[in-house]
């Protein structure tokens, strides 16, 4: 990832926490292979980058802080106002995910400079929506018109917008996105003719990262995986090979790794008319398919891939019951 950003012509770039993986001695080389990239680079603290021996929650942050400065802050670039969370509350041998009291005063009153209908874009290491006291940020939130979350944590790729079910109390549903991580599932998976894992998600996204573009109050978000083209946005699974008589009951899965849940994606095959696509949470085909042959890793290299969870960006439809015999196209769109 740090390789292909190199000479990135971009304002500033952000590690949305977990820099390291439990050992804090990596956050020096970290942020020397970071600034080869050659701009401003912002870090999120995770539950990965504590002191574990800390004799309290404040003390949990003492190395990020004196690699990276403060655990939360908030600056402005252009007409973007950014807030930097920590919602990481170490206790004993785990954690939890809280903001506190001290960091709650601290957004009140950070927001009461920030003009109402400036953009707000607020980075976190955990979700929000596992807050423990997500209800009392959400009241600080609700009512700003224009509001961004960007998070990492989970190892997979979410791109939701939260209502009520989700808690928000806001006139208009909050954009959450879950960024995809850069080590996958930890470097999981075999390793290719450079040494690299594939370190393809569970849910069927590939590692990478997000560039995301902003005009005043709004912006456009291109997921980029890692060294894959531009335009890779989505894989399309079908059998490569399929009986006349199954063709009518065969399914094609498409996973559109930004994809919302309202979101119409249509497919069509060759120049045929195009079809709506459900959407339908499942385990991604290409995933399950790829684990059969990487059971055994020291025959592979590497270490195996976790067991794939439901993607939430997968849509379904199935094949034209009739088709001639011979090679066809499948094309999606959305």
């Amino acid at each position: 990832v740090a390789e292909e950003l190199a000479g990135v012509k971009a304002a500033f770039g952000v590690t949305l926490g977990d820099v390291a993986n439990n050992d804090l001695t990596v956050f020096p080389r970290n942020a020397a292979v970071m600034g080869r990239i050659g701009i401003p680079w912002h870090n999120v603290p995770g539950n990965h980058d504590m002191n574990h021996d800390a004799p309290t929650d404040k003390d949990s942050a003492e190395t990020f802080r004196a690699n990276y400065g403060p655990e939360y802050y908030s600056f402005d670039y252009g007409d973007v106002h950014f807030i930097v969370l920590e919602d990481i509350k170490w206790i004993g041998k785990g954690y939890t995910c809280w903001l506190g009291p001290e960091q709650m005063e601290f957004v009140k009153n950070d927001l009461a400079f920030v003009p109402k209908d400036q953009l707000v874009v607020l980075m976190m290491h955990i979700p929000f929506t596992q807050l423990e006291d997500k209800a009392q940020l959400f009241n600080l939130l609700k009512d700003r018109p224009n509001l961004f979350a960007i998070a990492g944590h989970t190892h997979d790729m979410q791109n939701r917008l939260l209502g009520k079910q989700e808690g928000w109390i806001g006139k208009k549903p909050l954009h959450l996105l879950v960024n995809g991580t850069s080590c996958g599932p930890w470097w999981g998976g075999a390793k290719d003719e450079y040494g690299l894992p594939h370190a393809t998600m569970s849910d069927g996204t590939p590692n990478g990262y997000a560039v995301i573009t902003f005009d005043g109050s709004r912006y456009a978000i291109r997921y980029k995986s890692a060294r894959r083209p531009d335009s890779f946005q989505m894989t399309i699974w079908t059998p490569e090979v399929v009986l006349r008589e199954e063709l009518g009951k065969t399914e094609v899965v498409a996973n559109v790794f930004l994809g919302f849940d309202s979101d119409l994606v249509e497919m069509r095959v060759d120049d045929g008319p195009w079809m709506q696509m459900s959407h339908q949470p499942r385990r991604d085909p290409f995933v399950l398919e790829m684990l059969k042959v990487e059971w055994i890793p020291e025959q592979r290299g590497g270490q195996p891939a976790p067991d794939p969870g439901n993607s939430t960006h997968t849509w379904v439809a199935n094949l034209p019951a009739k088709l001639d015999v011979g090679m066809h196209r499948i094309d999606v769109r959305w």
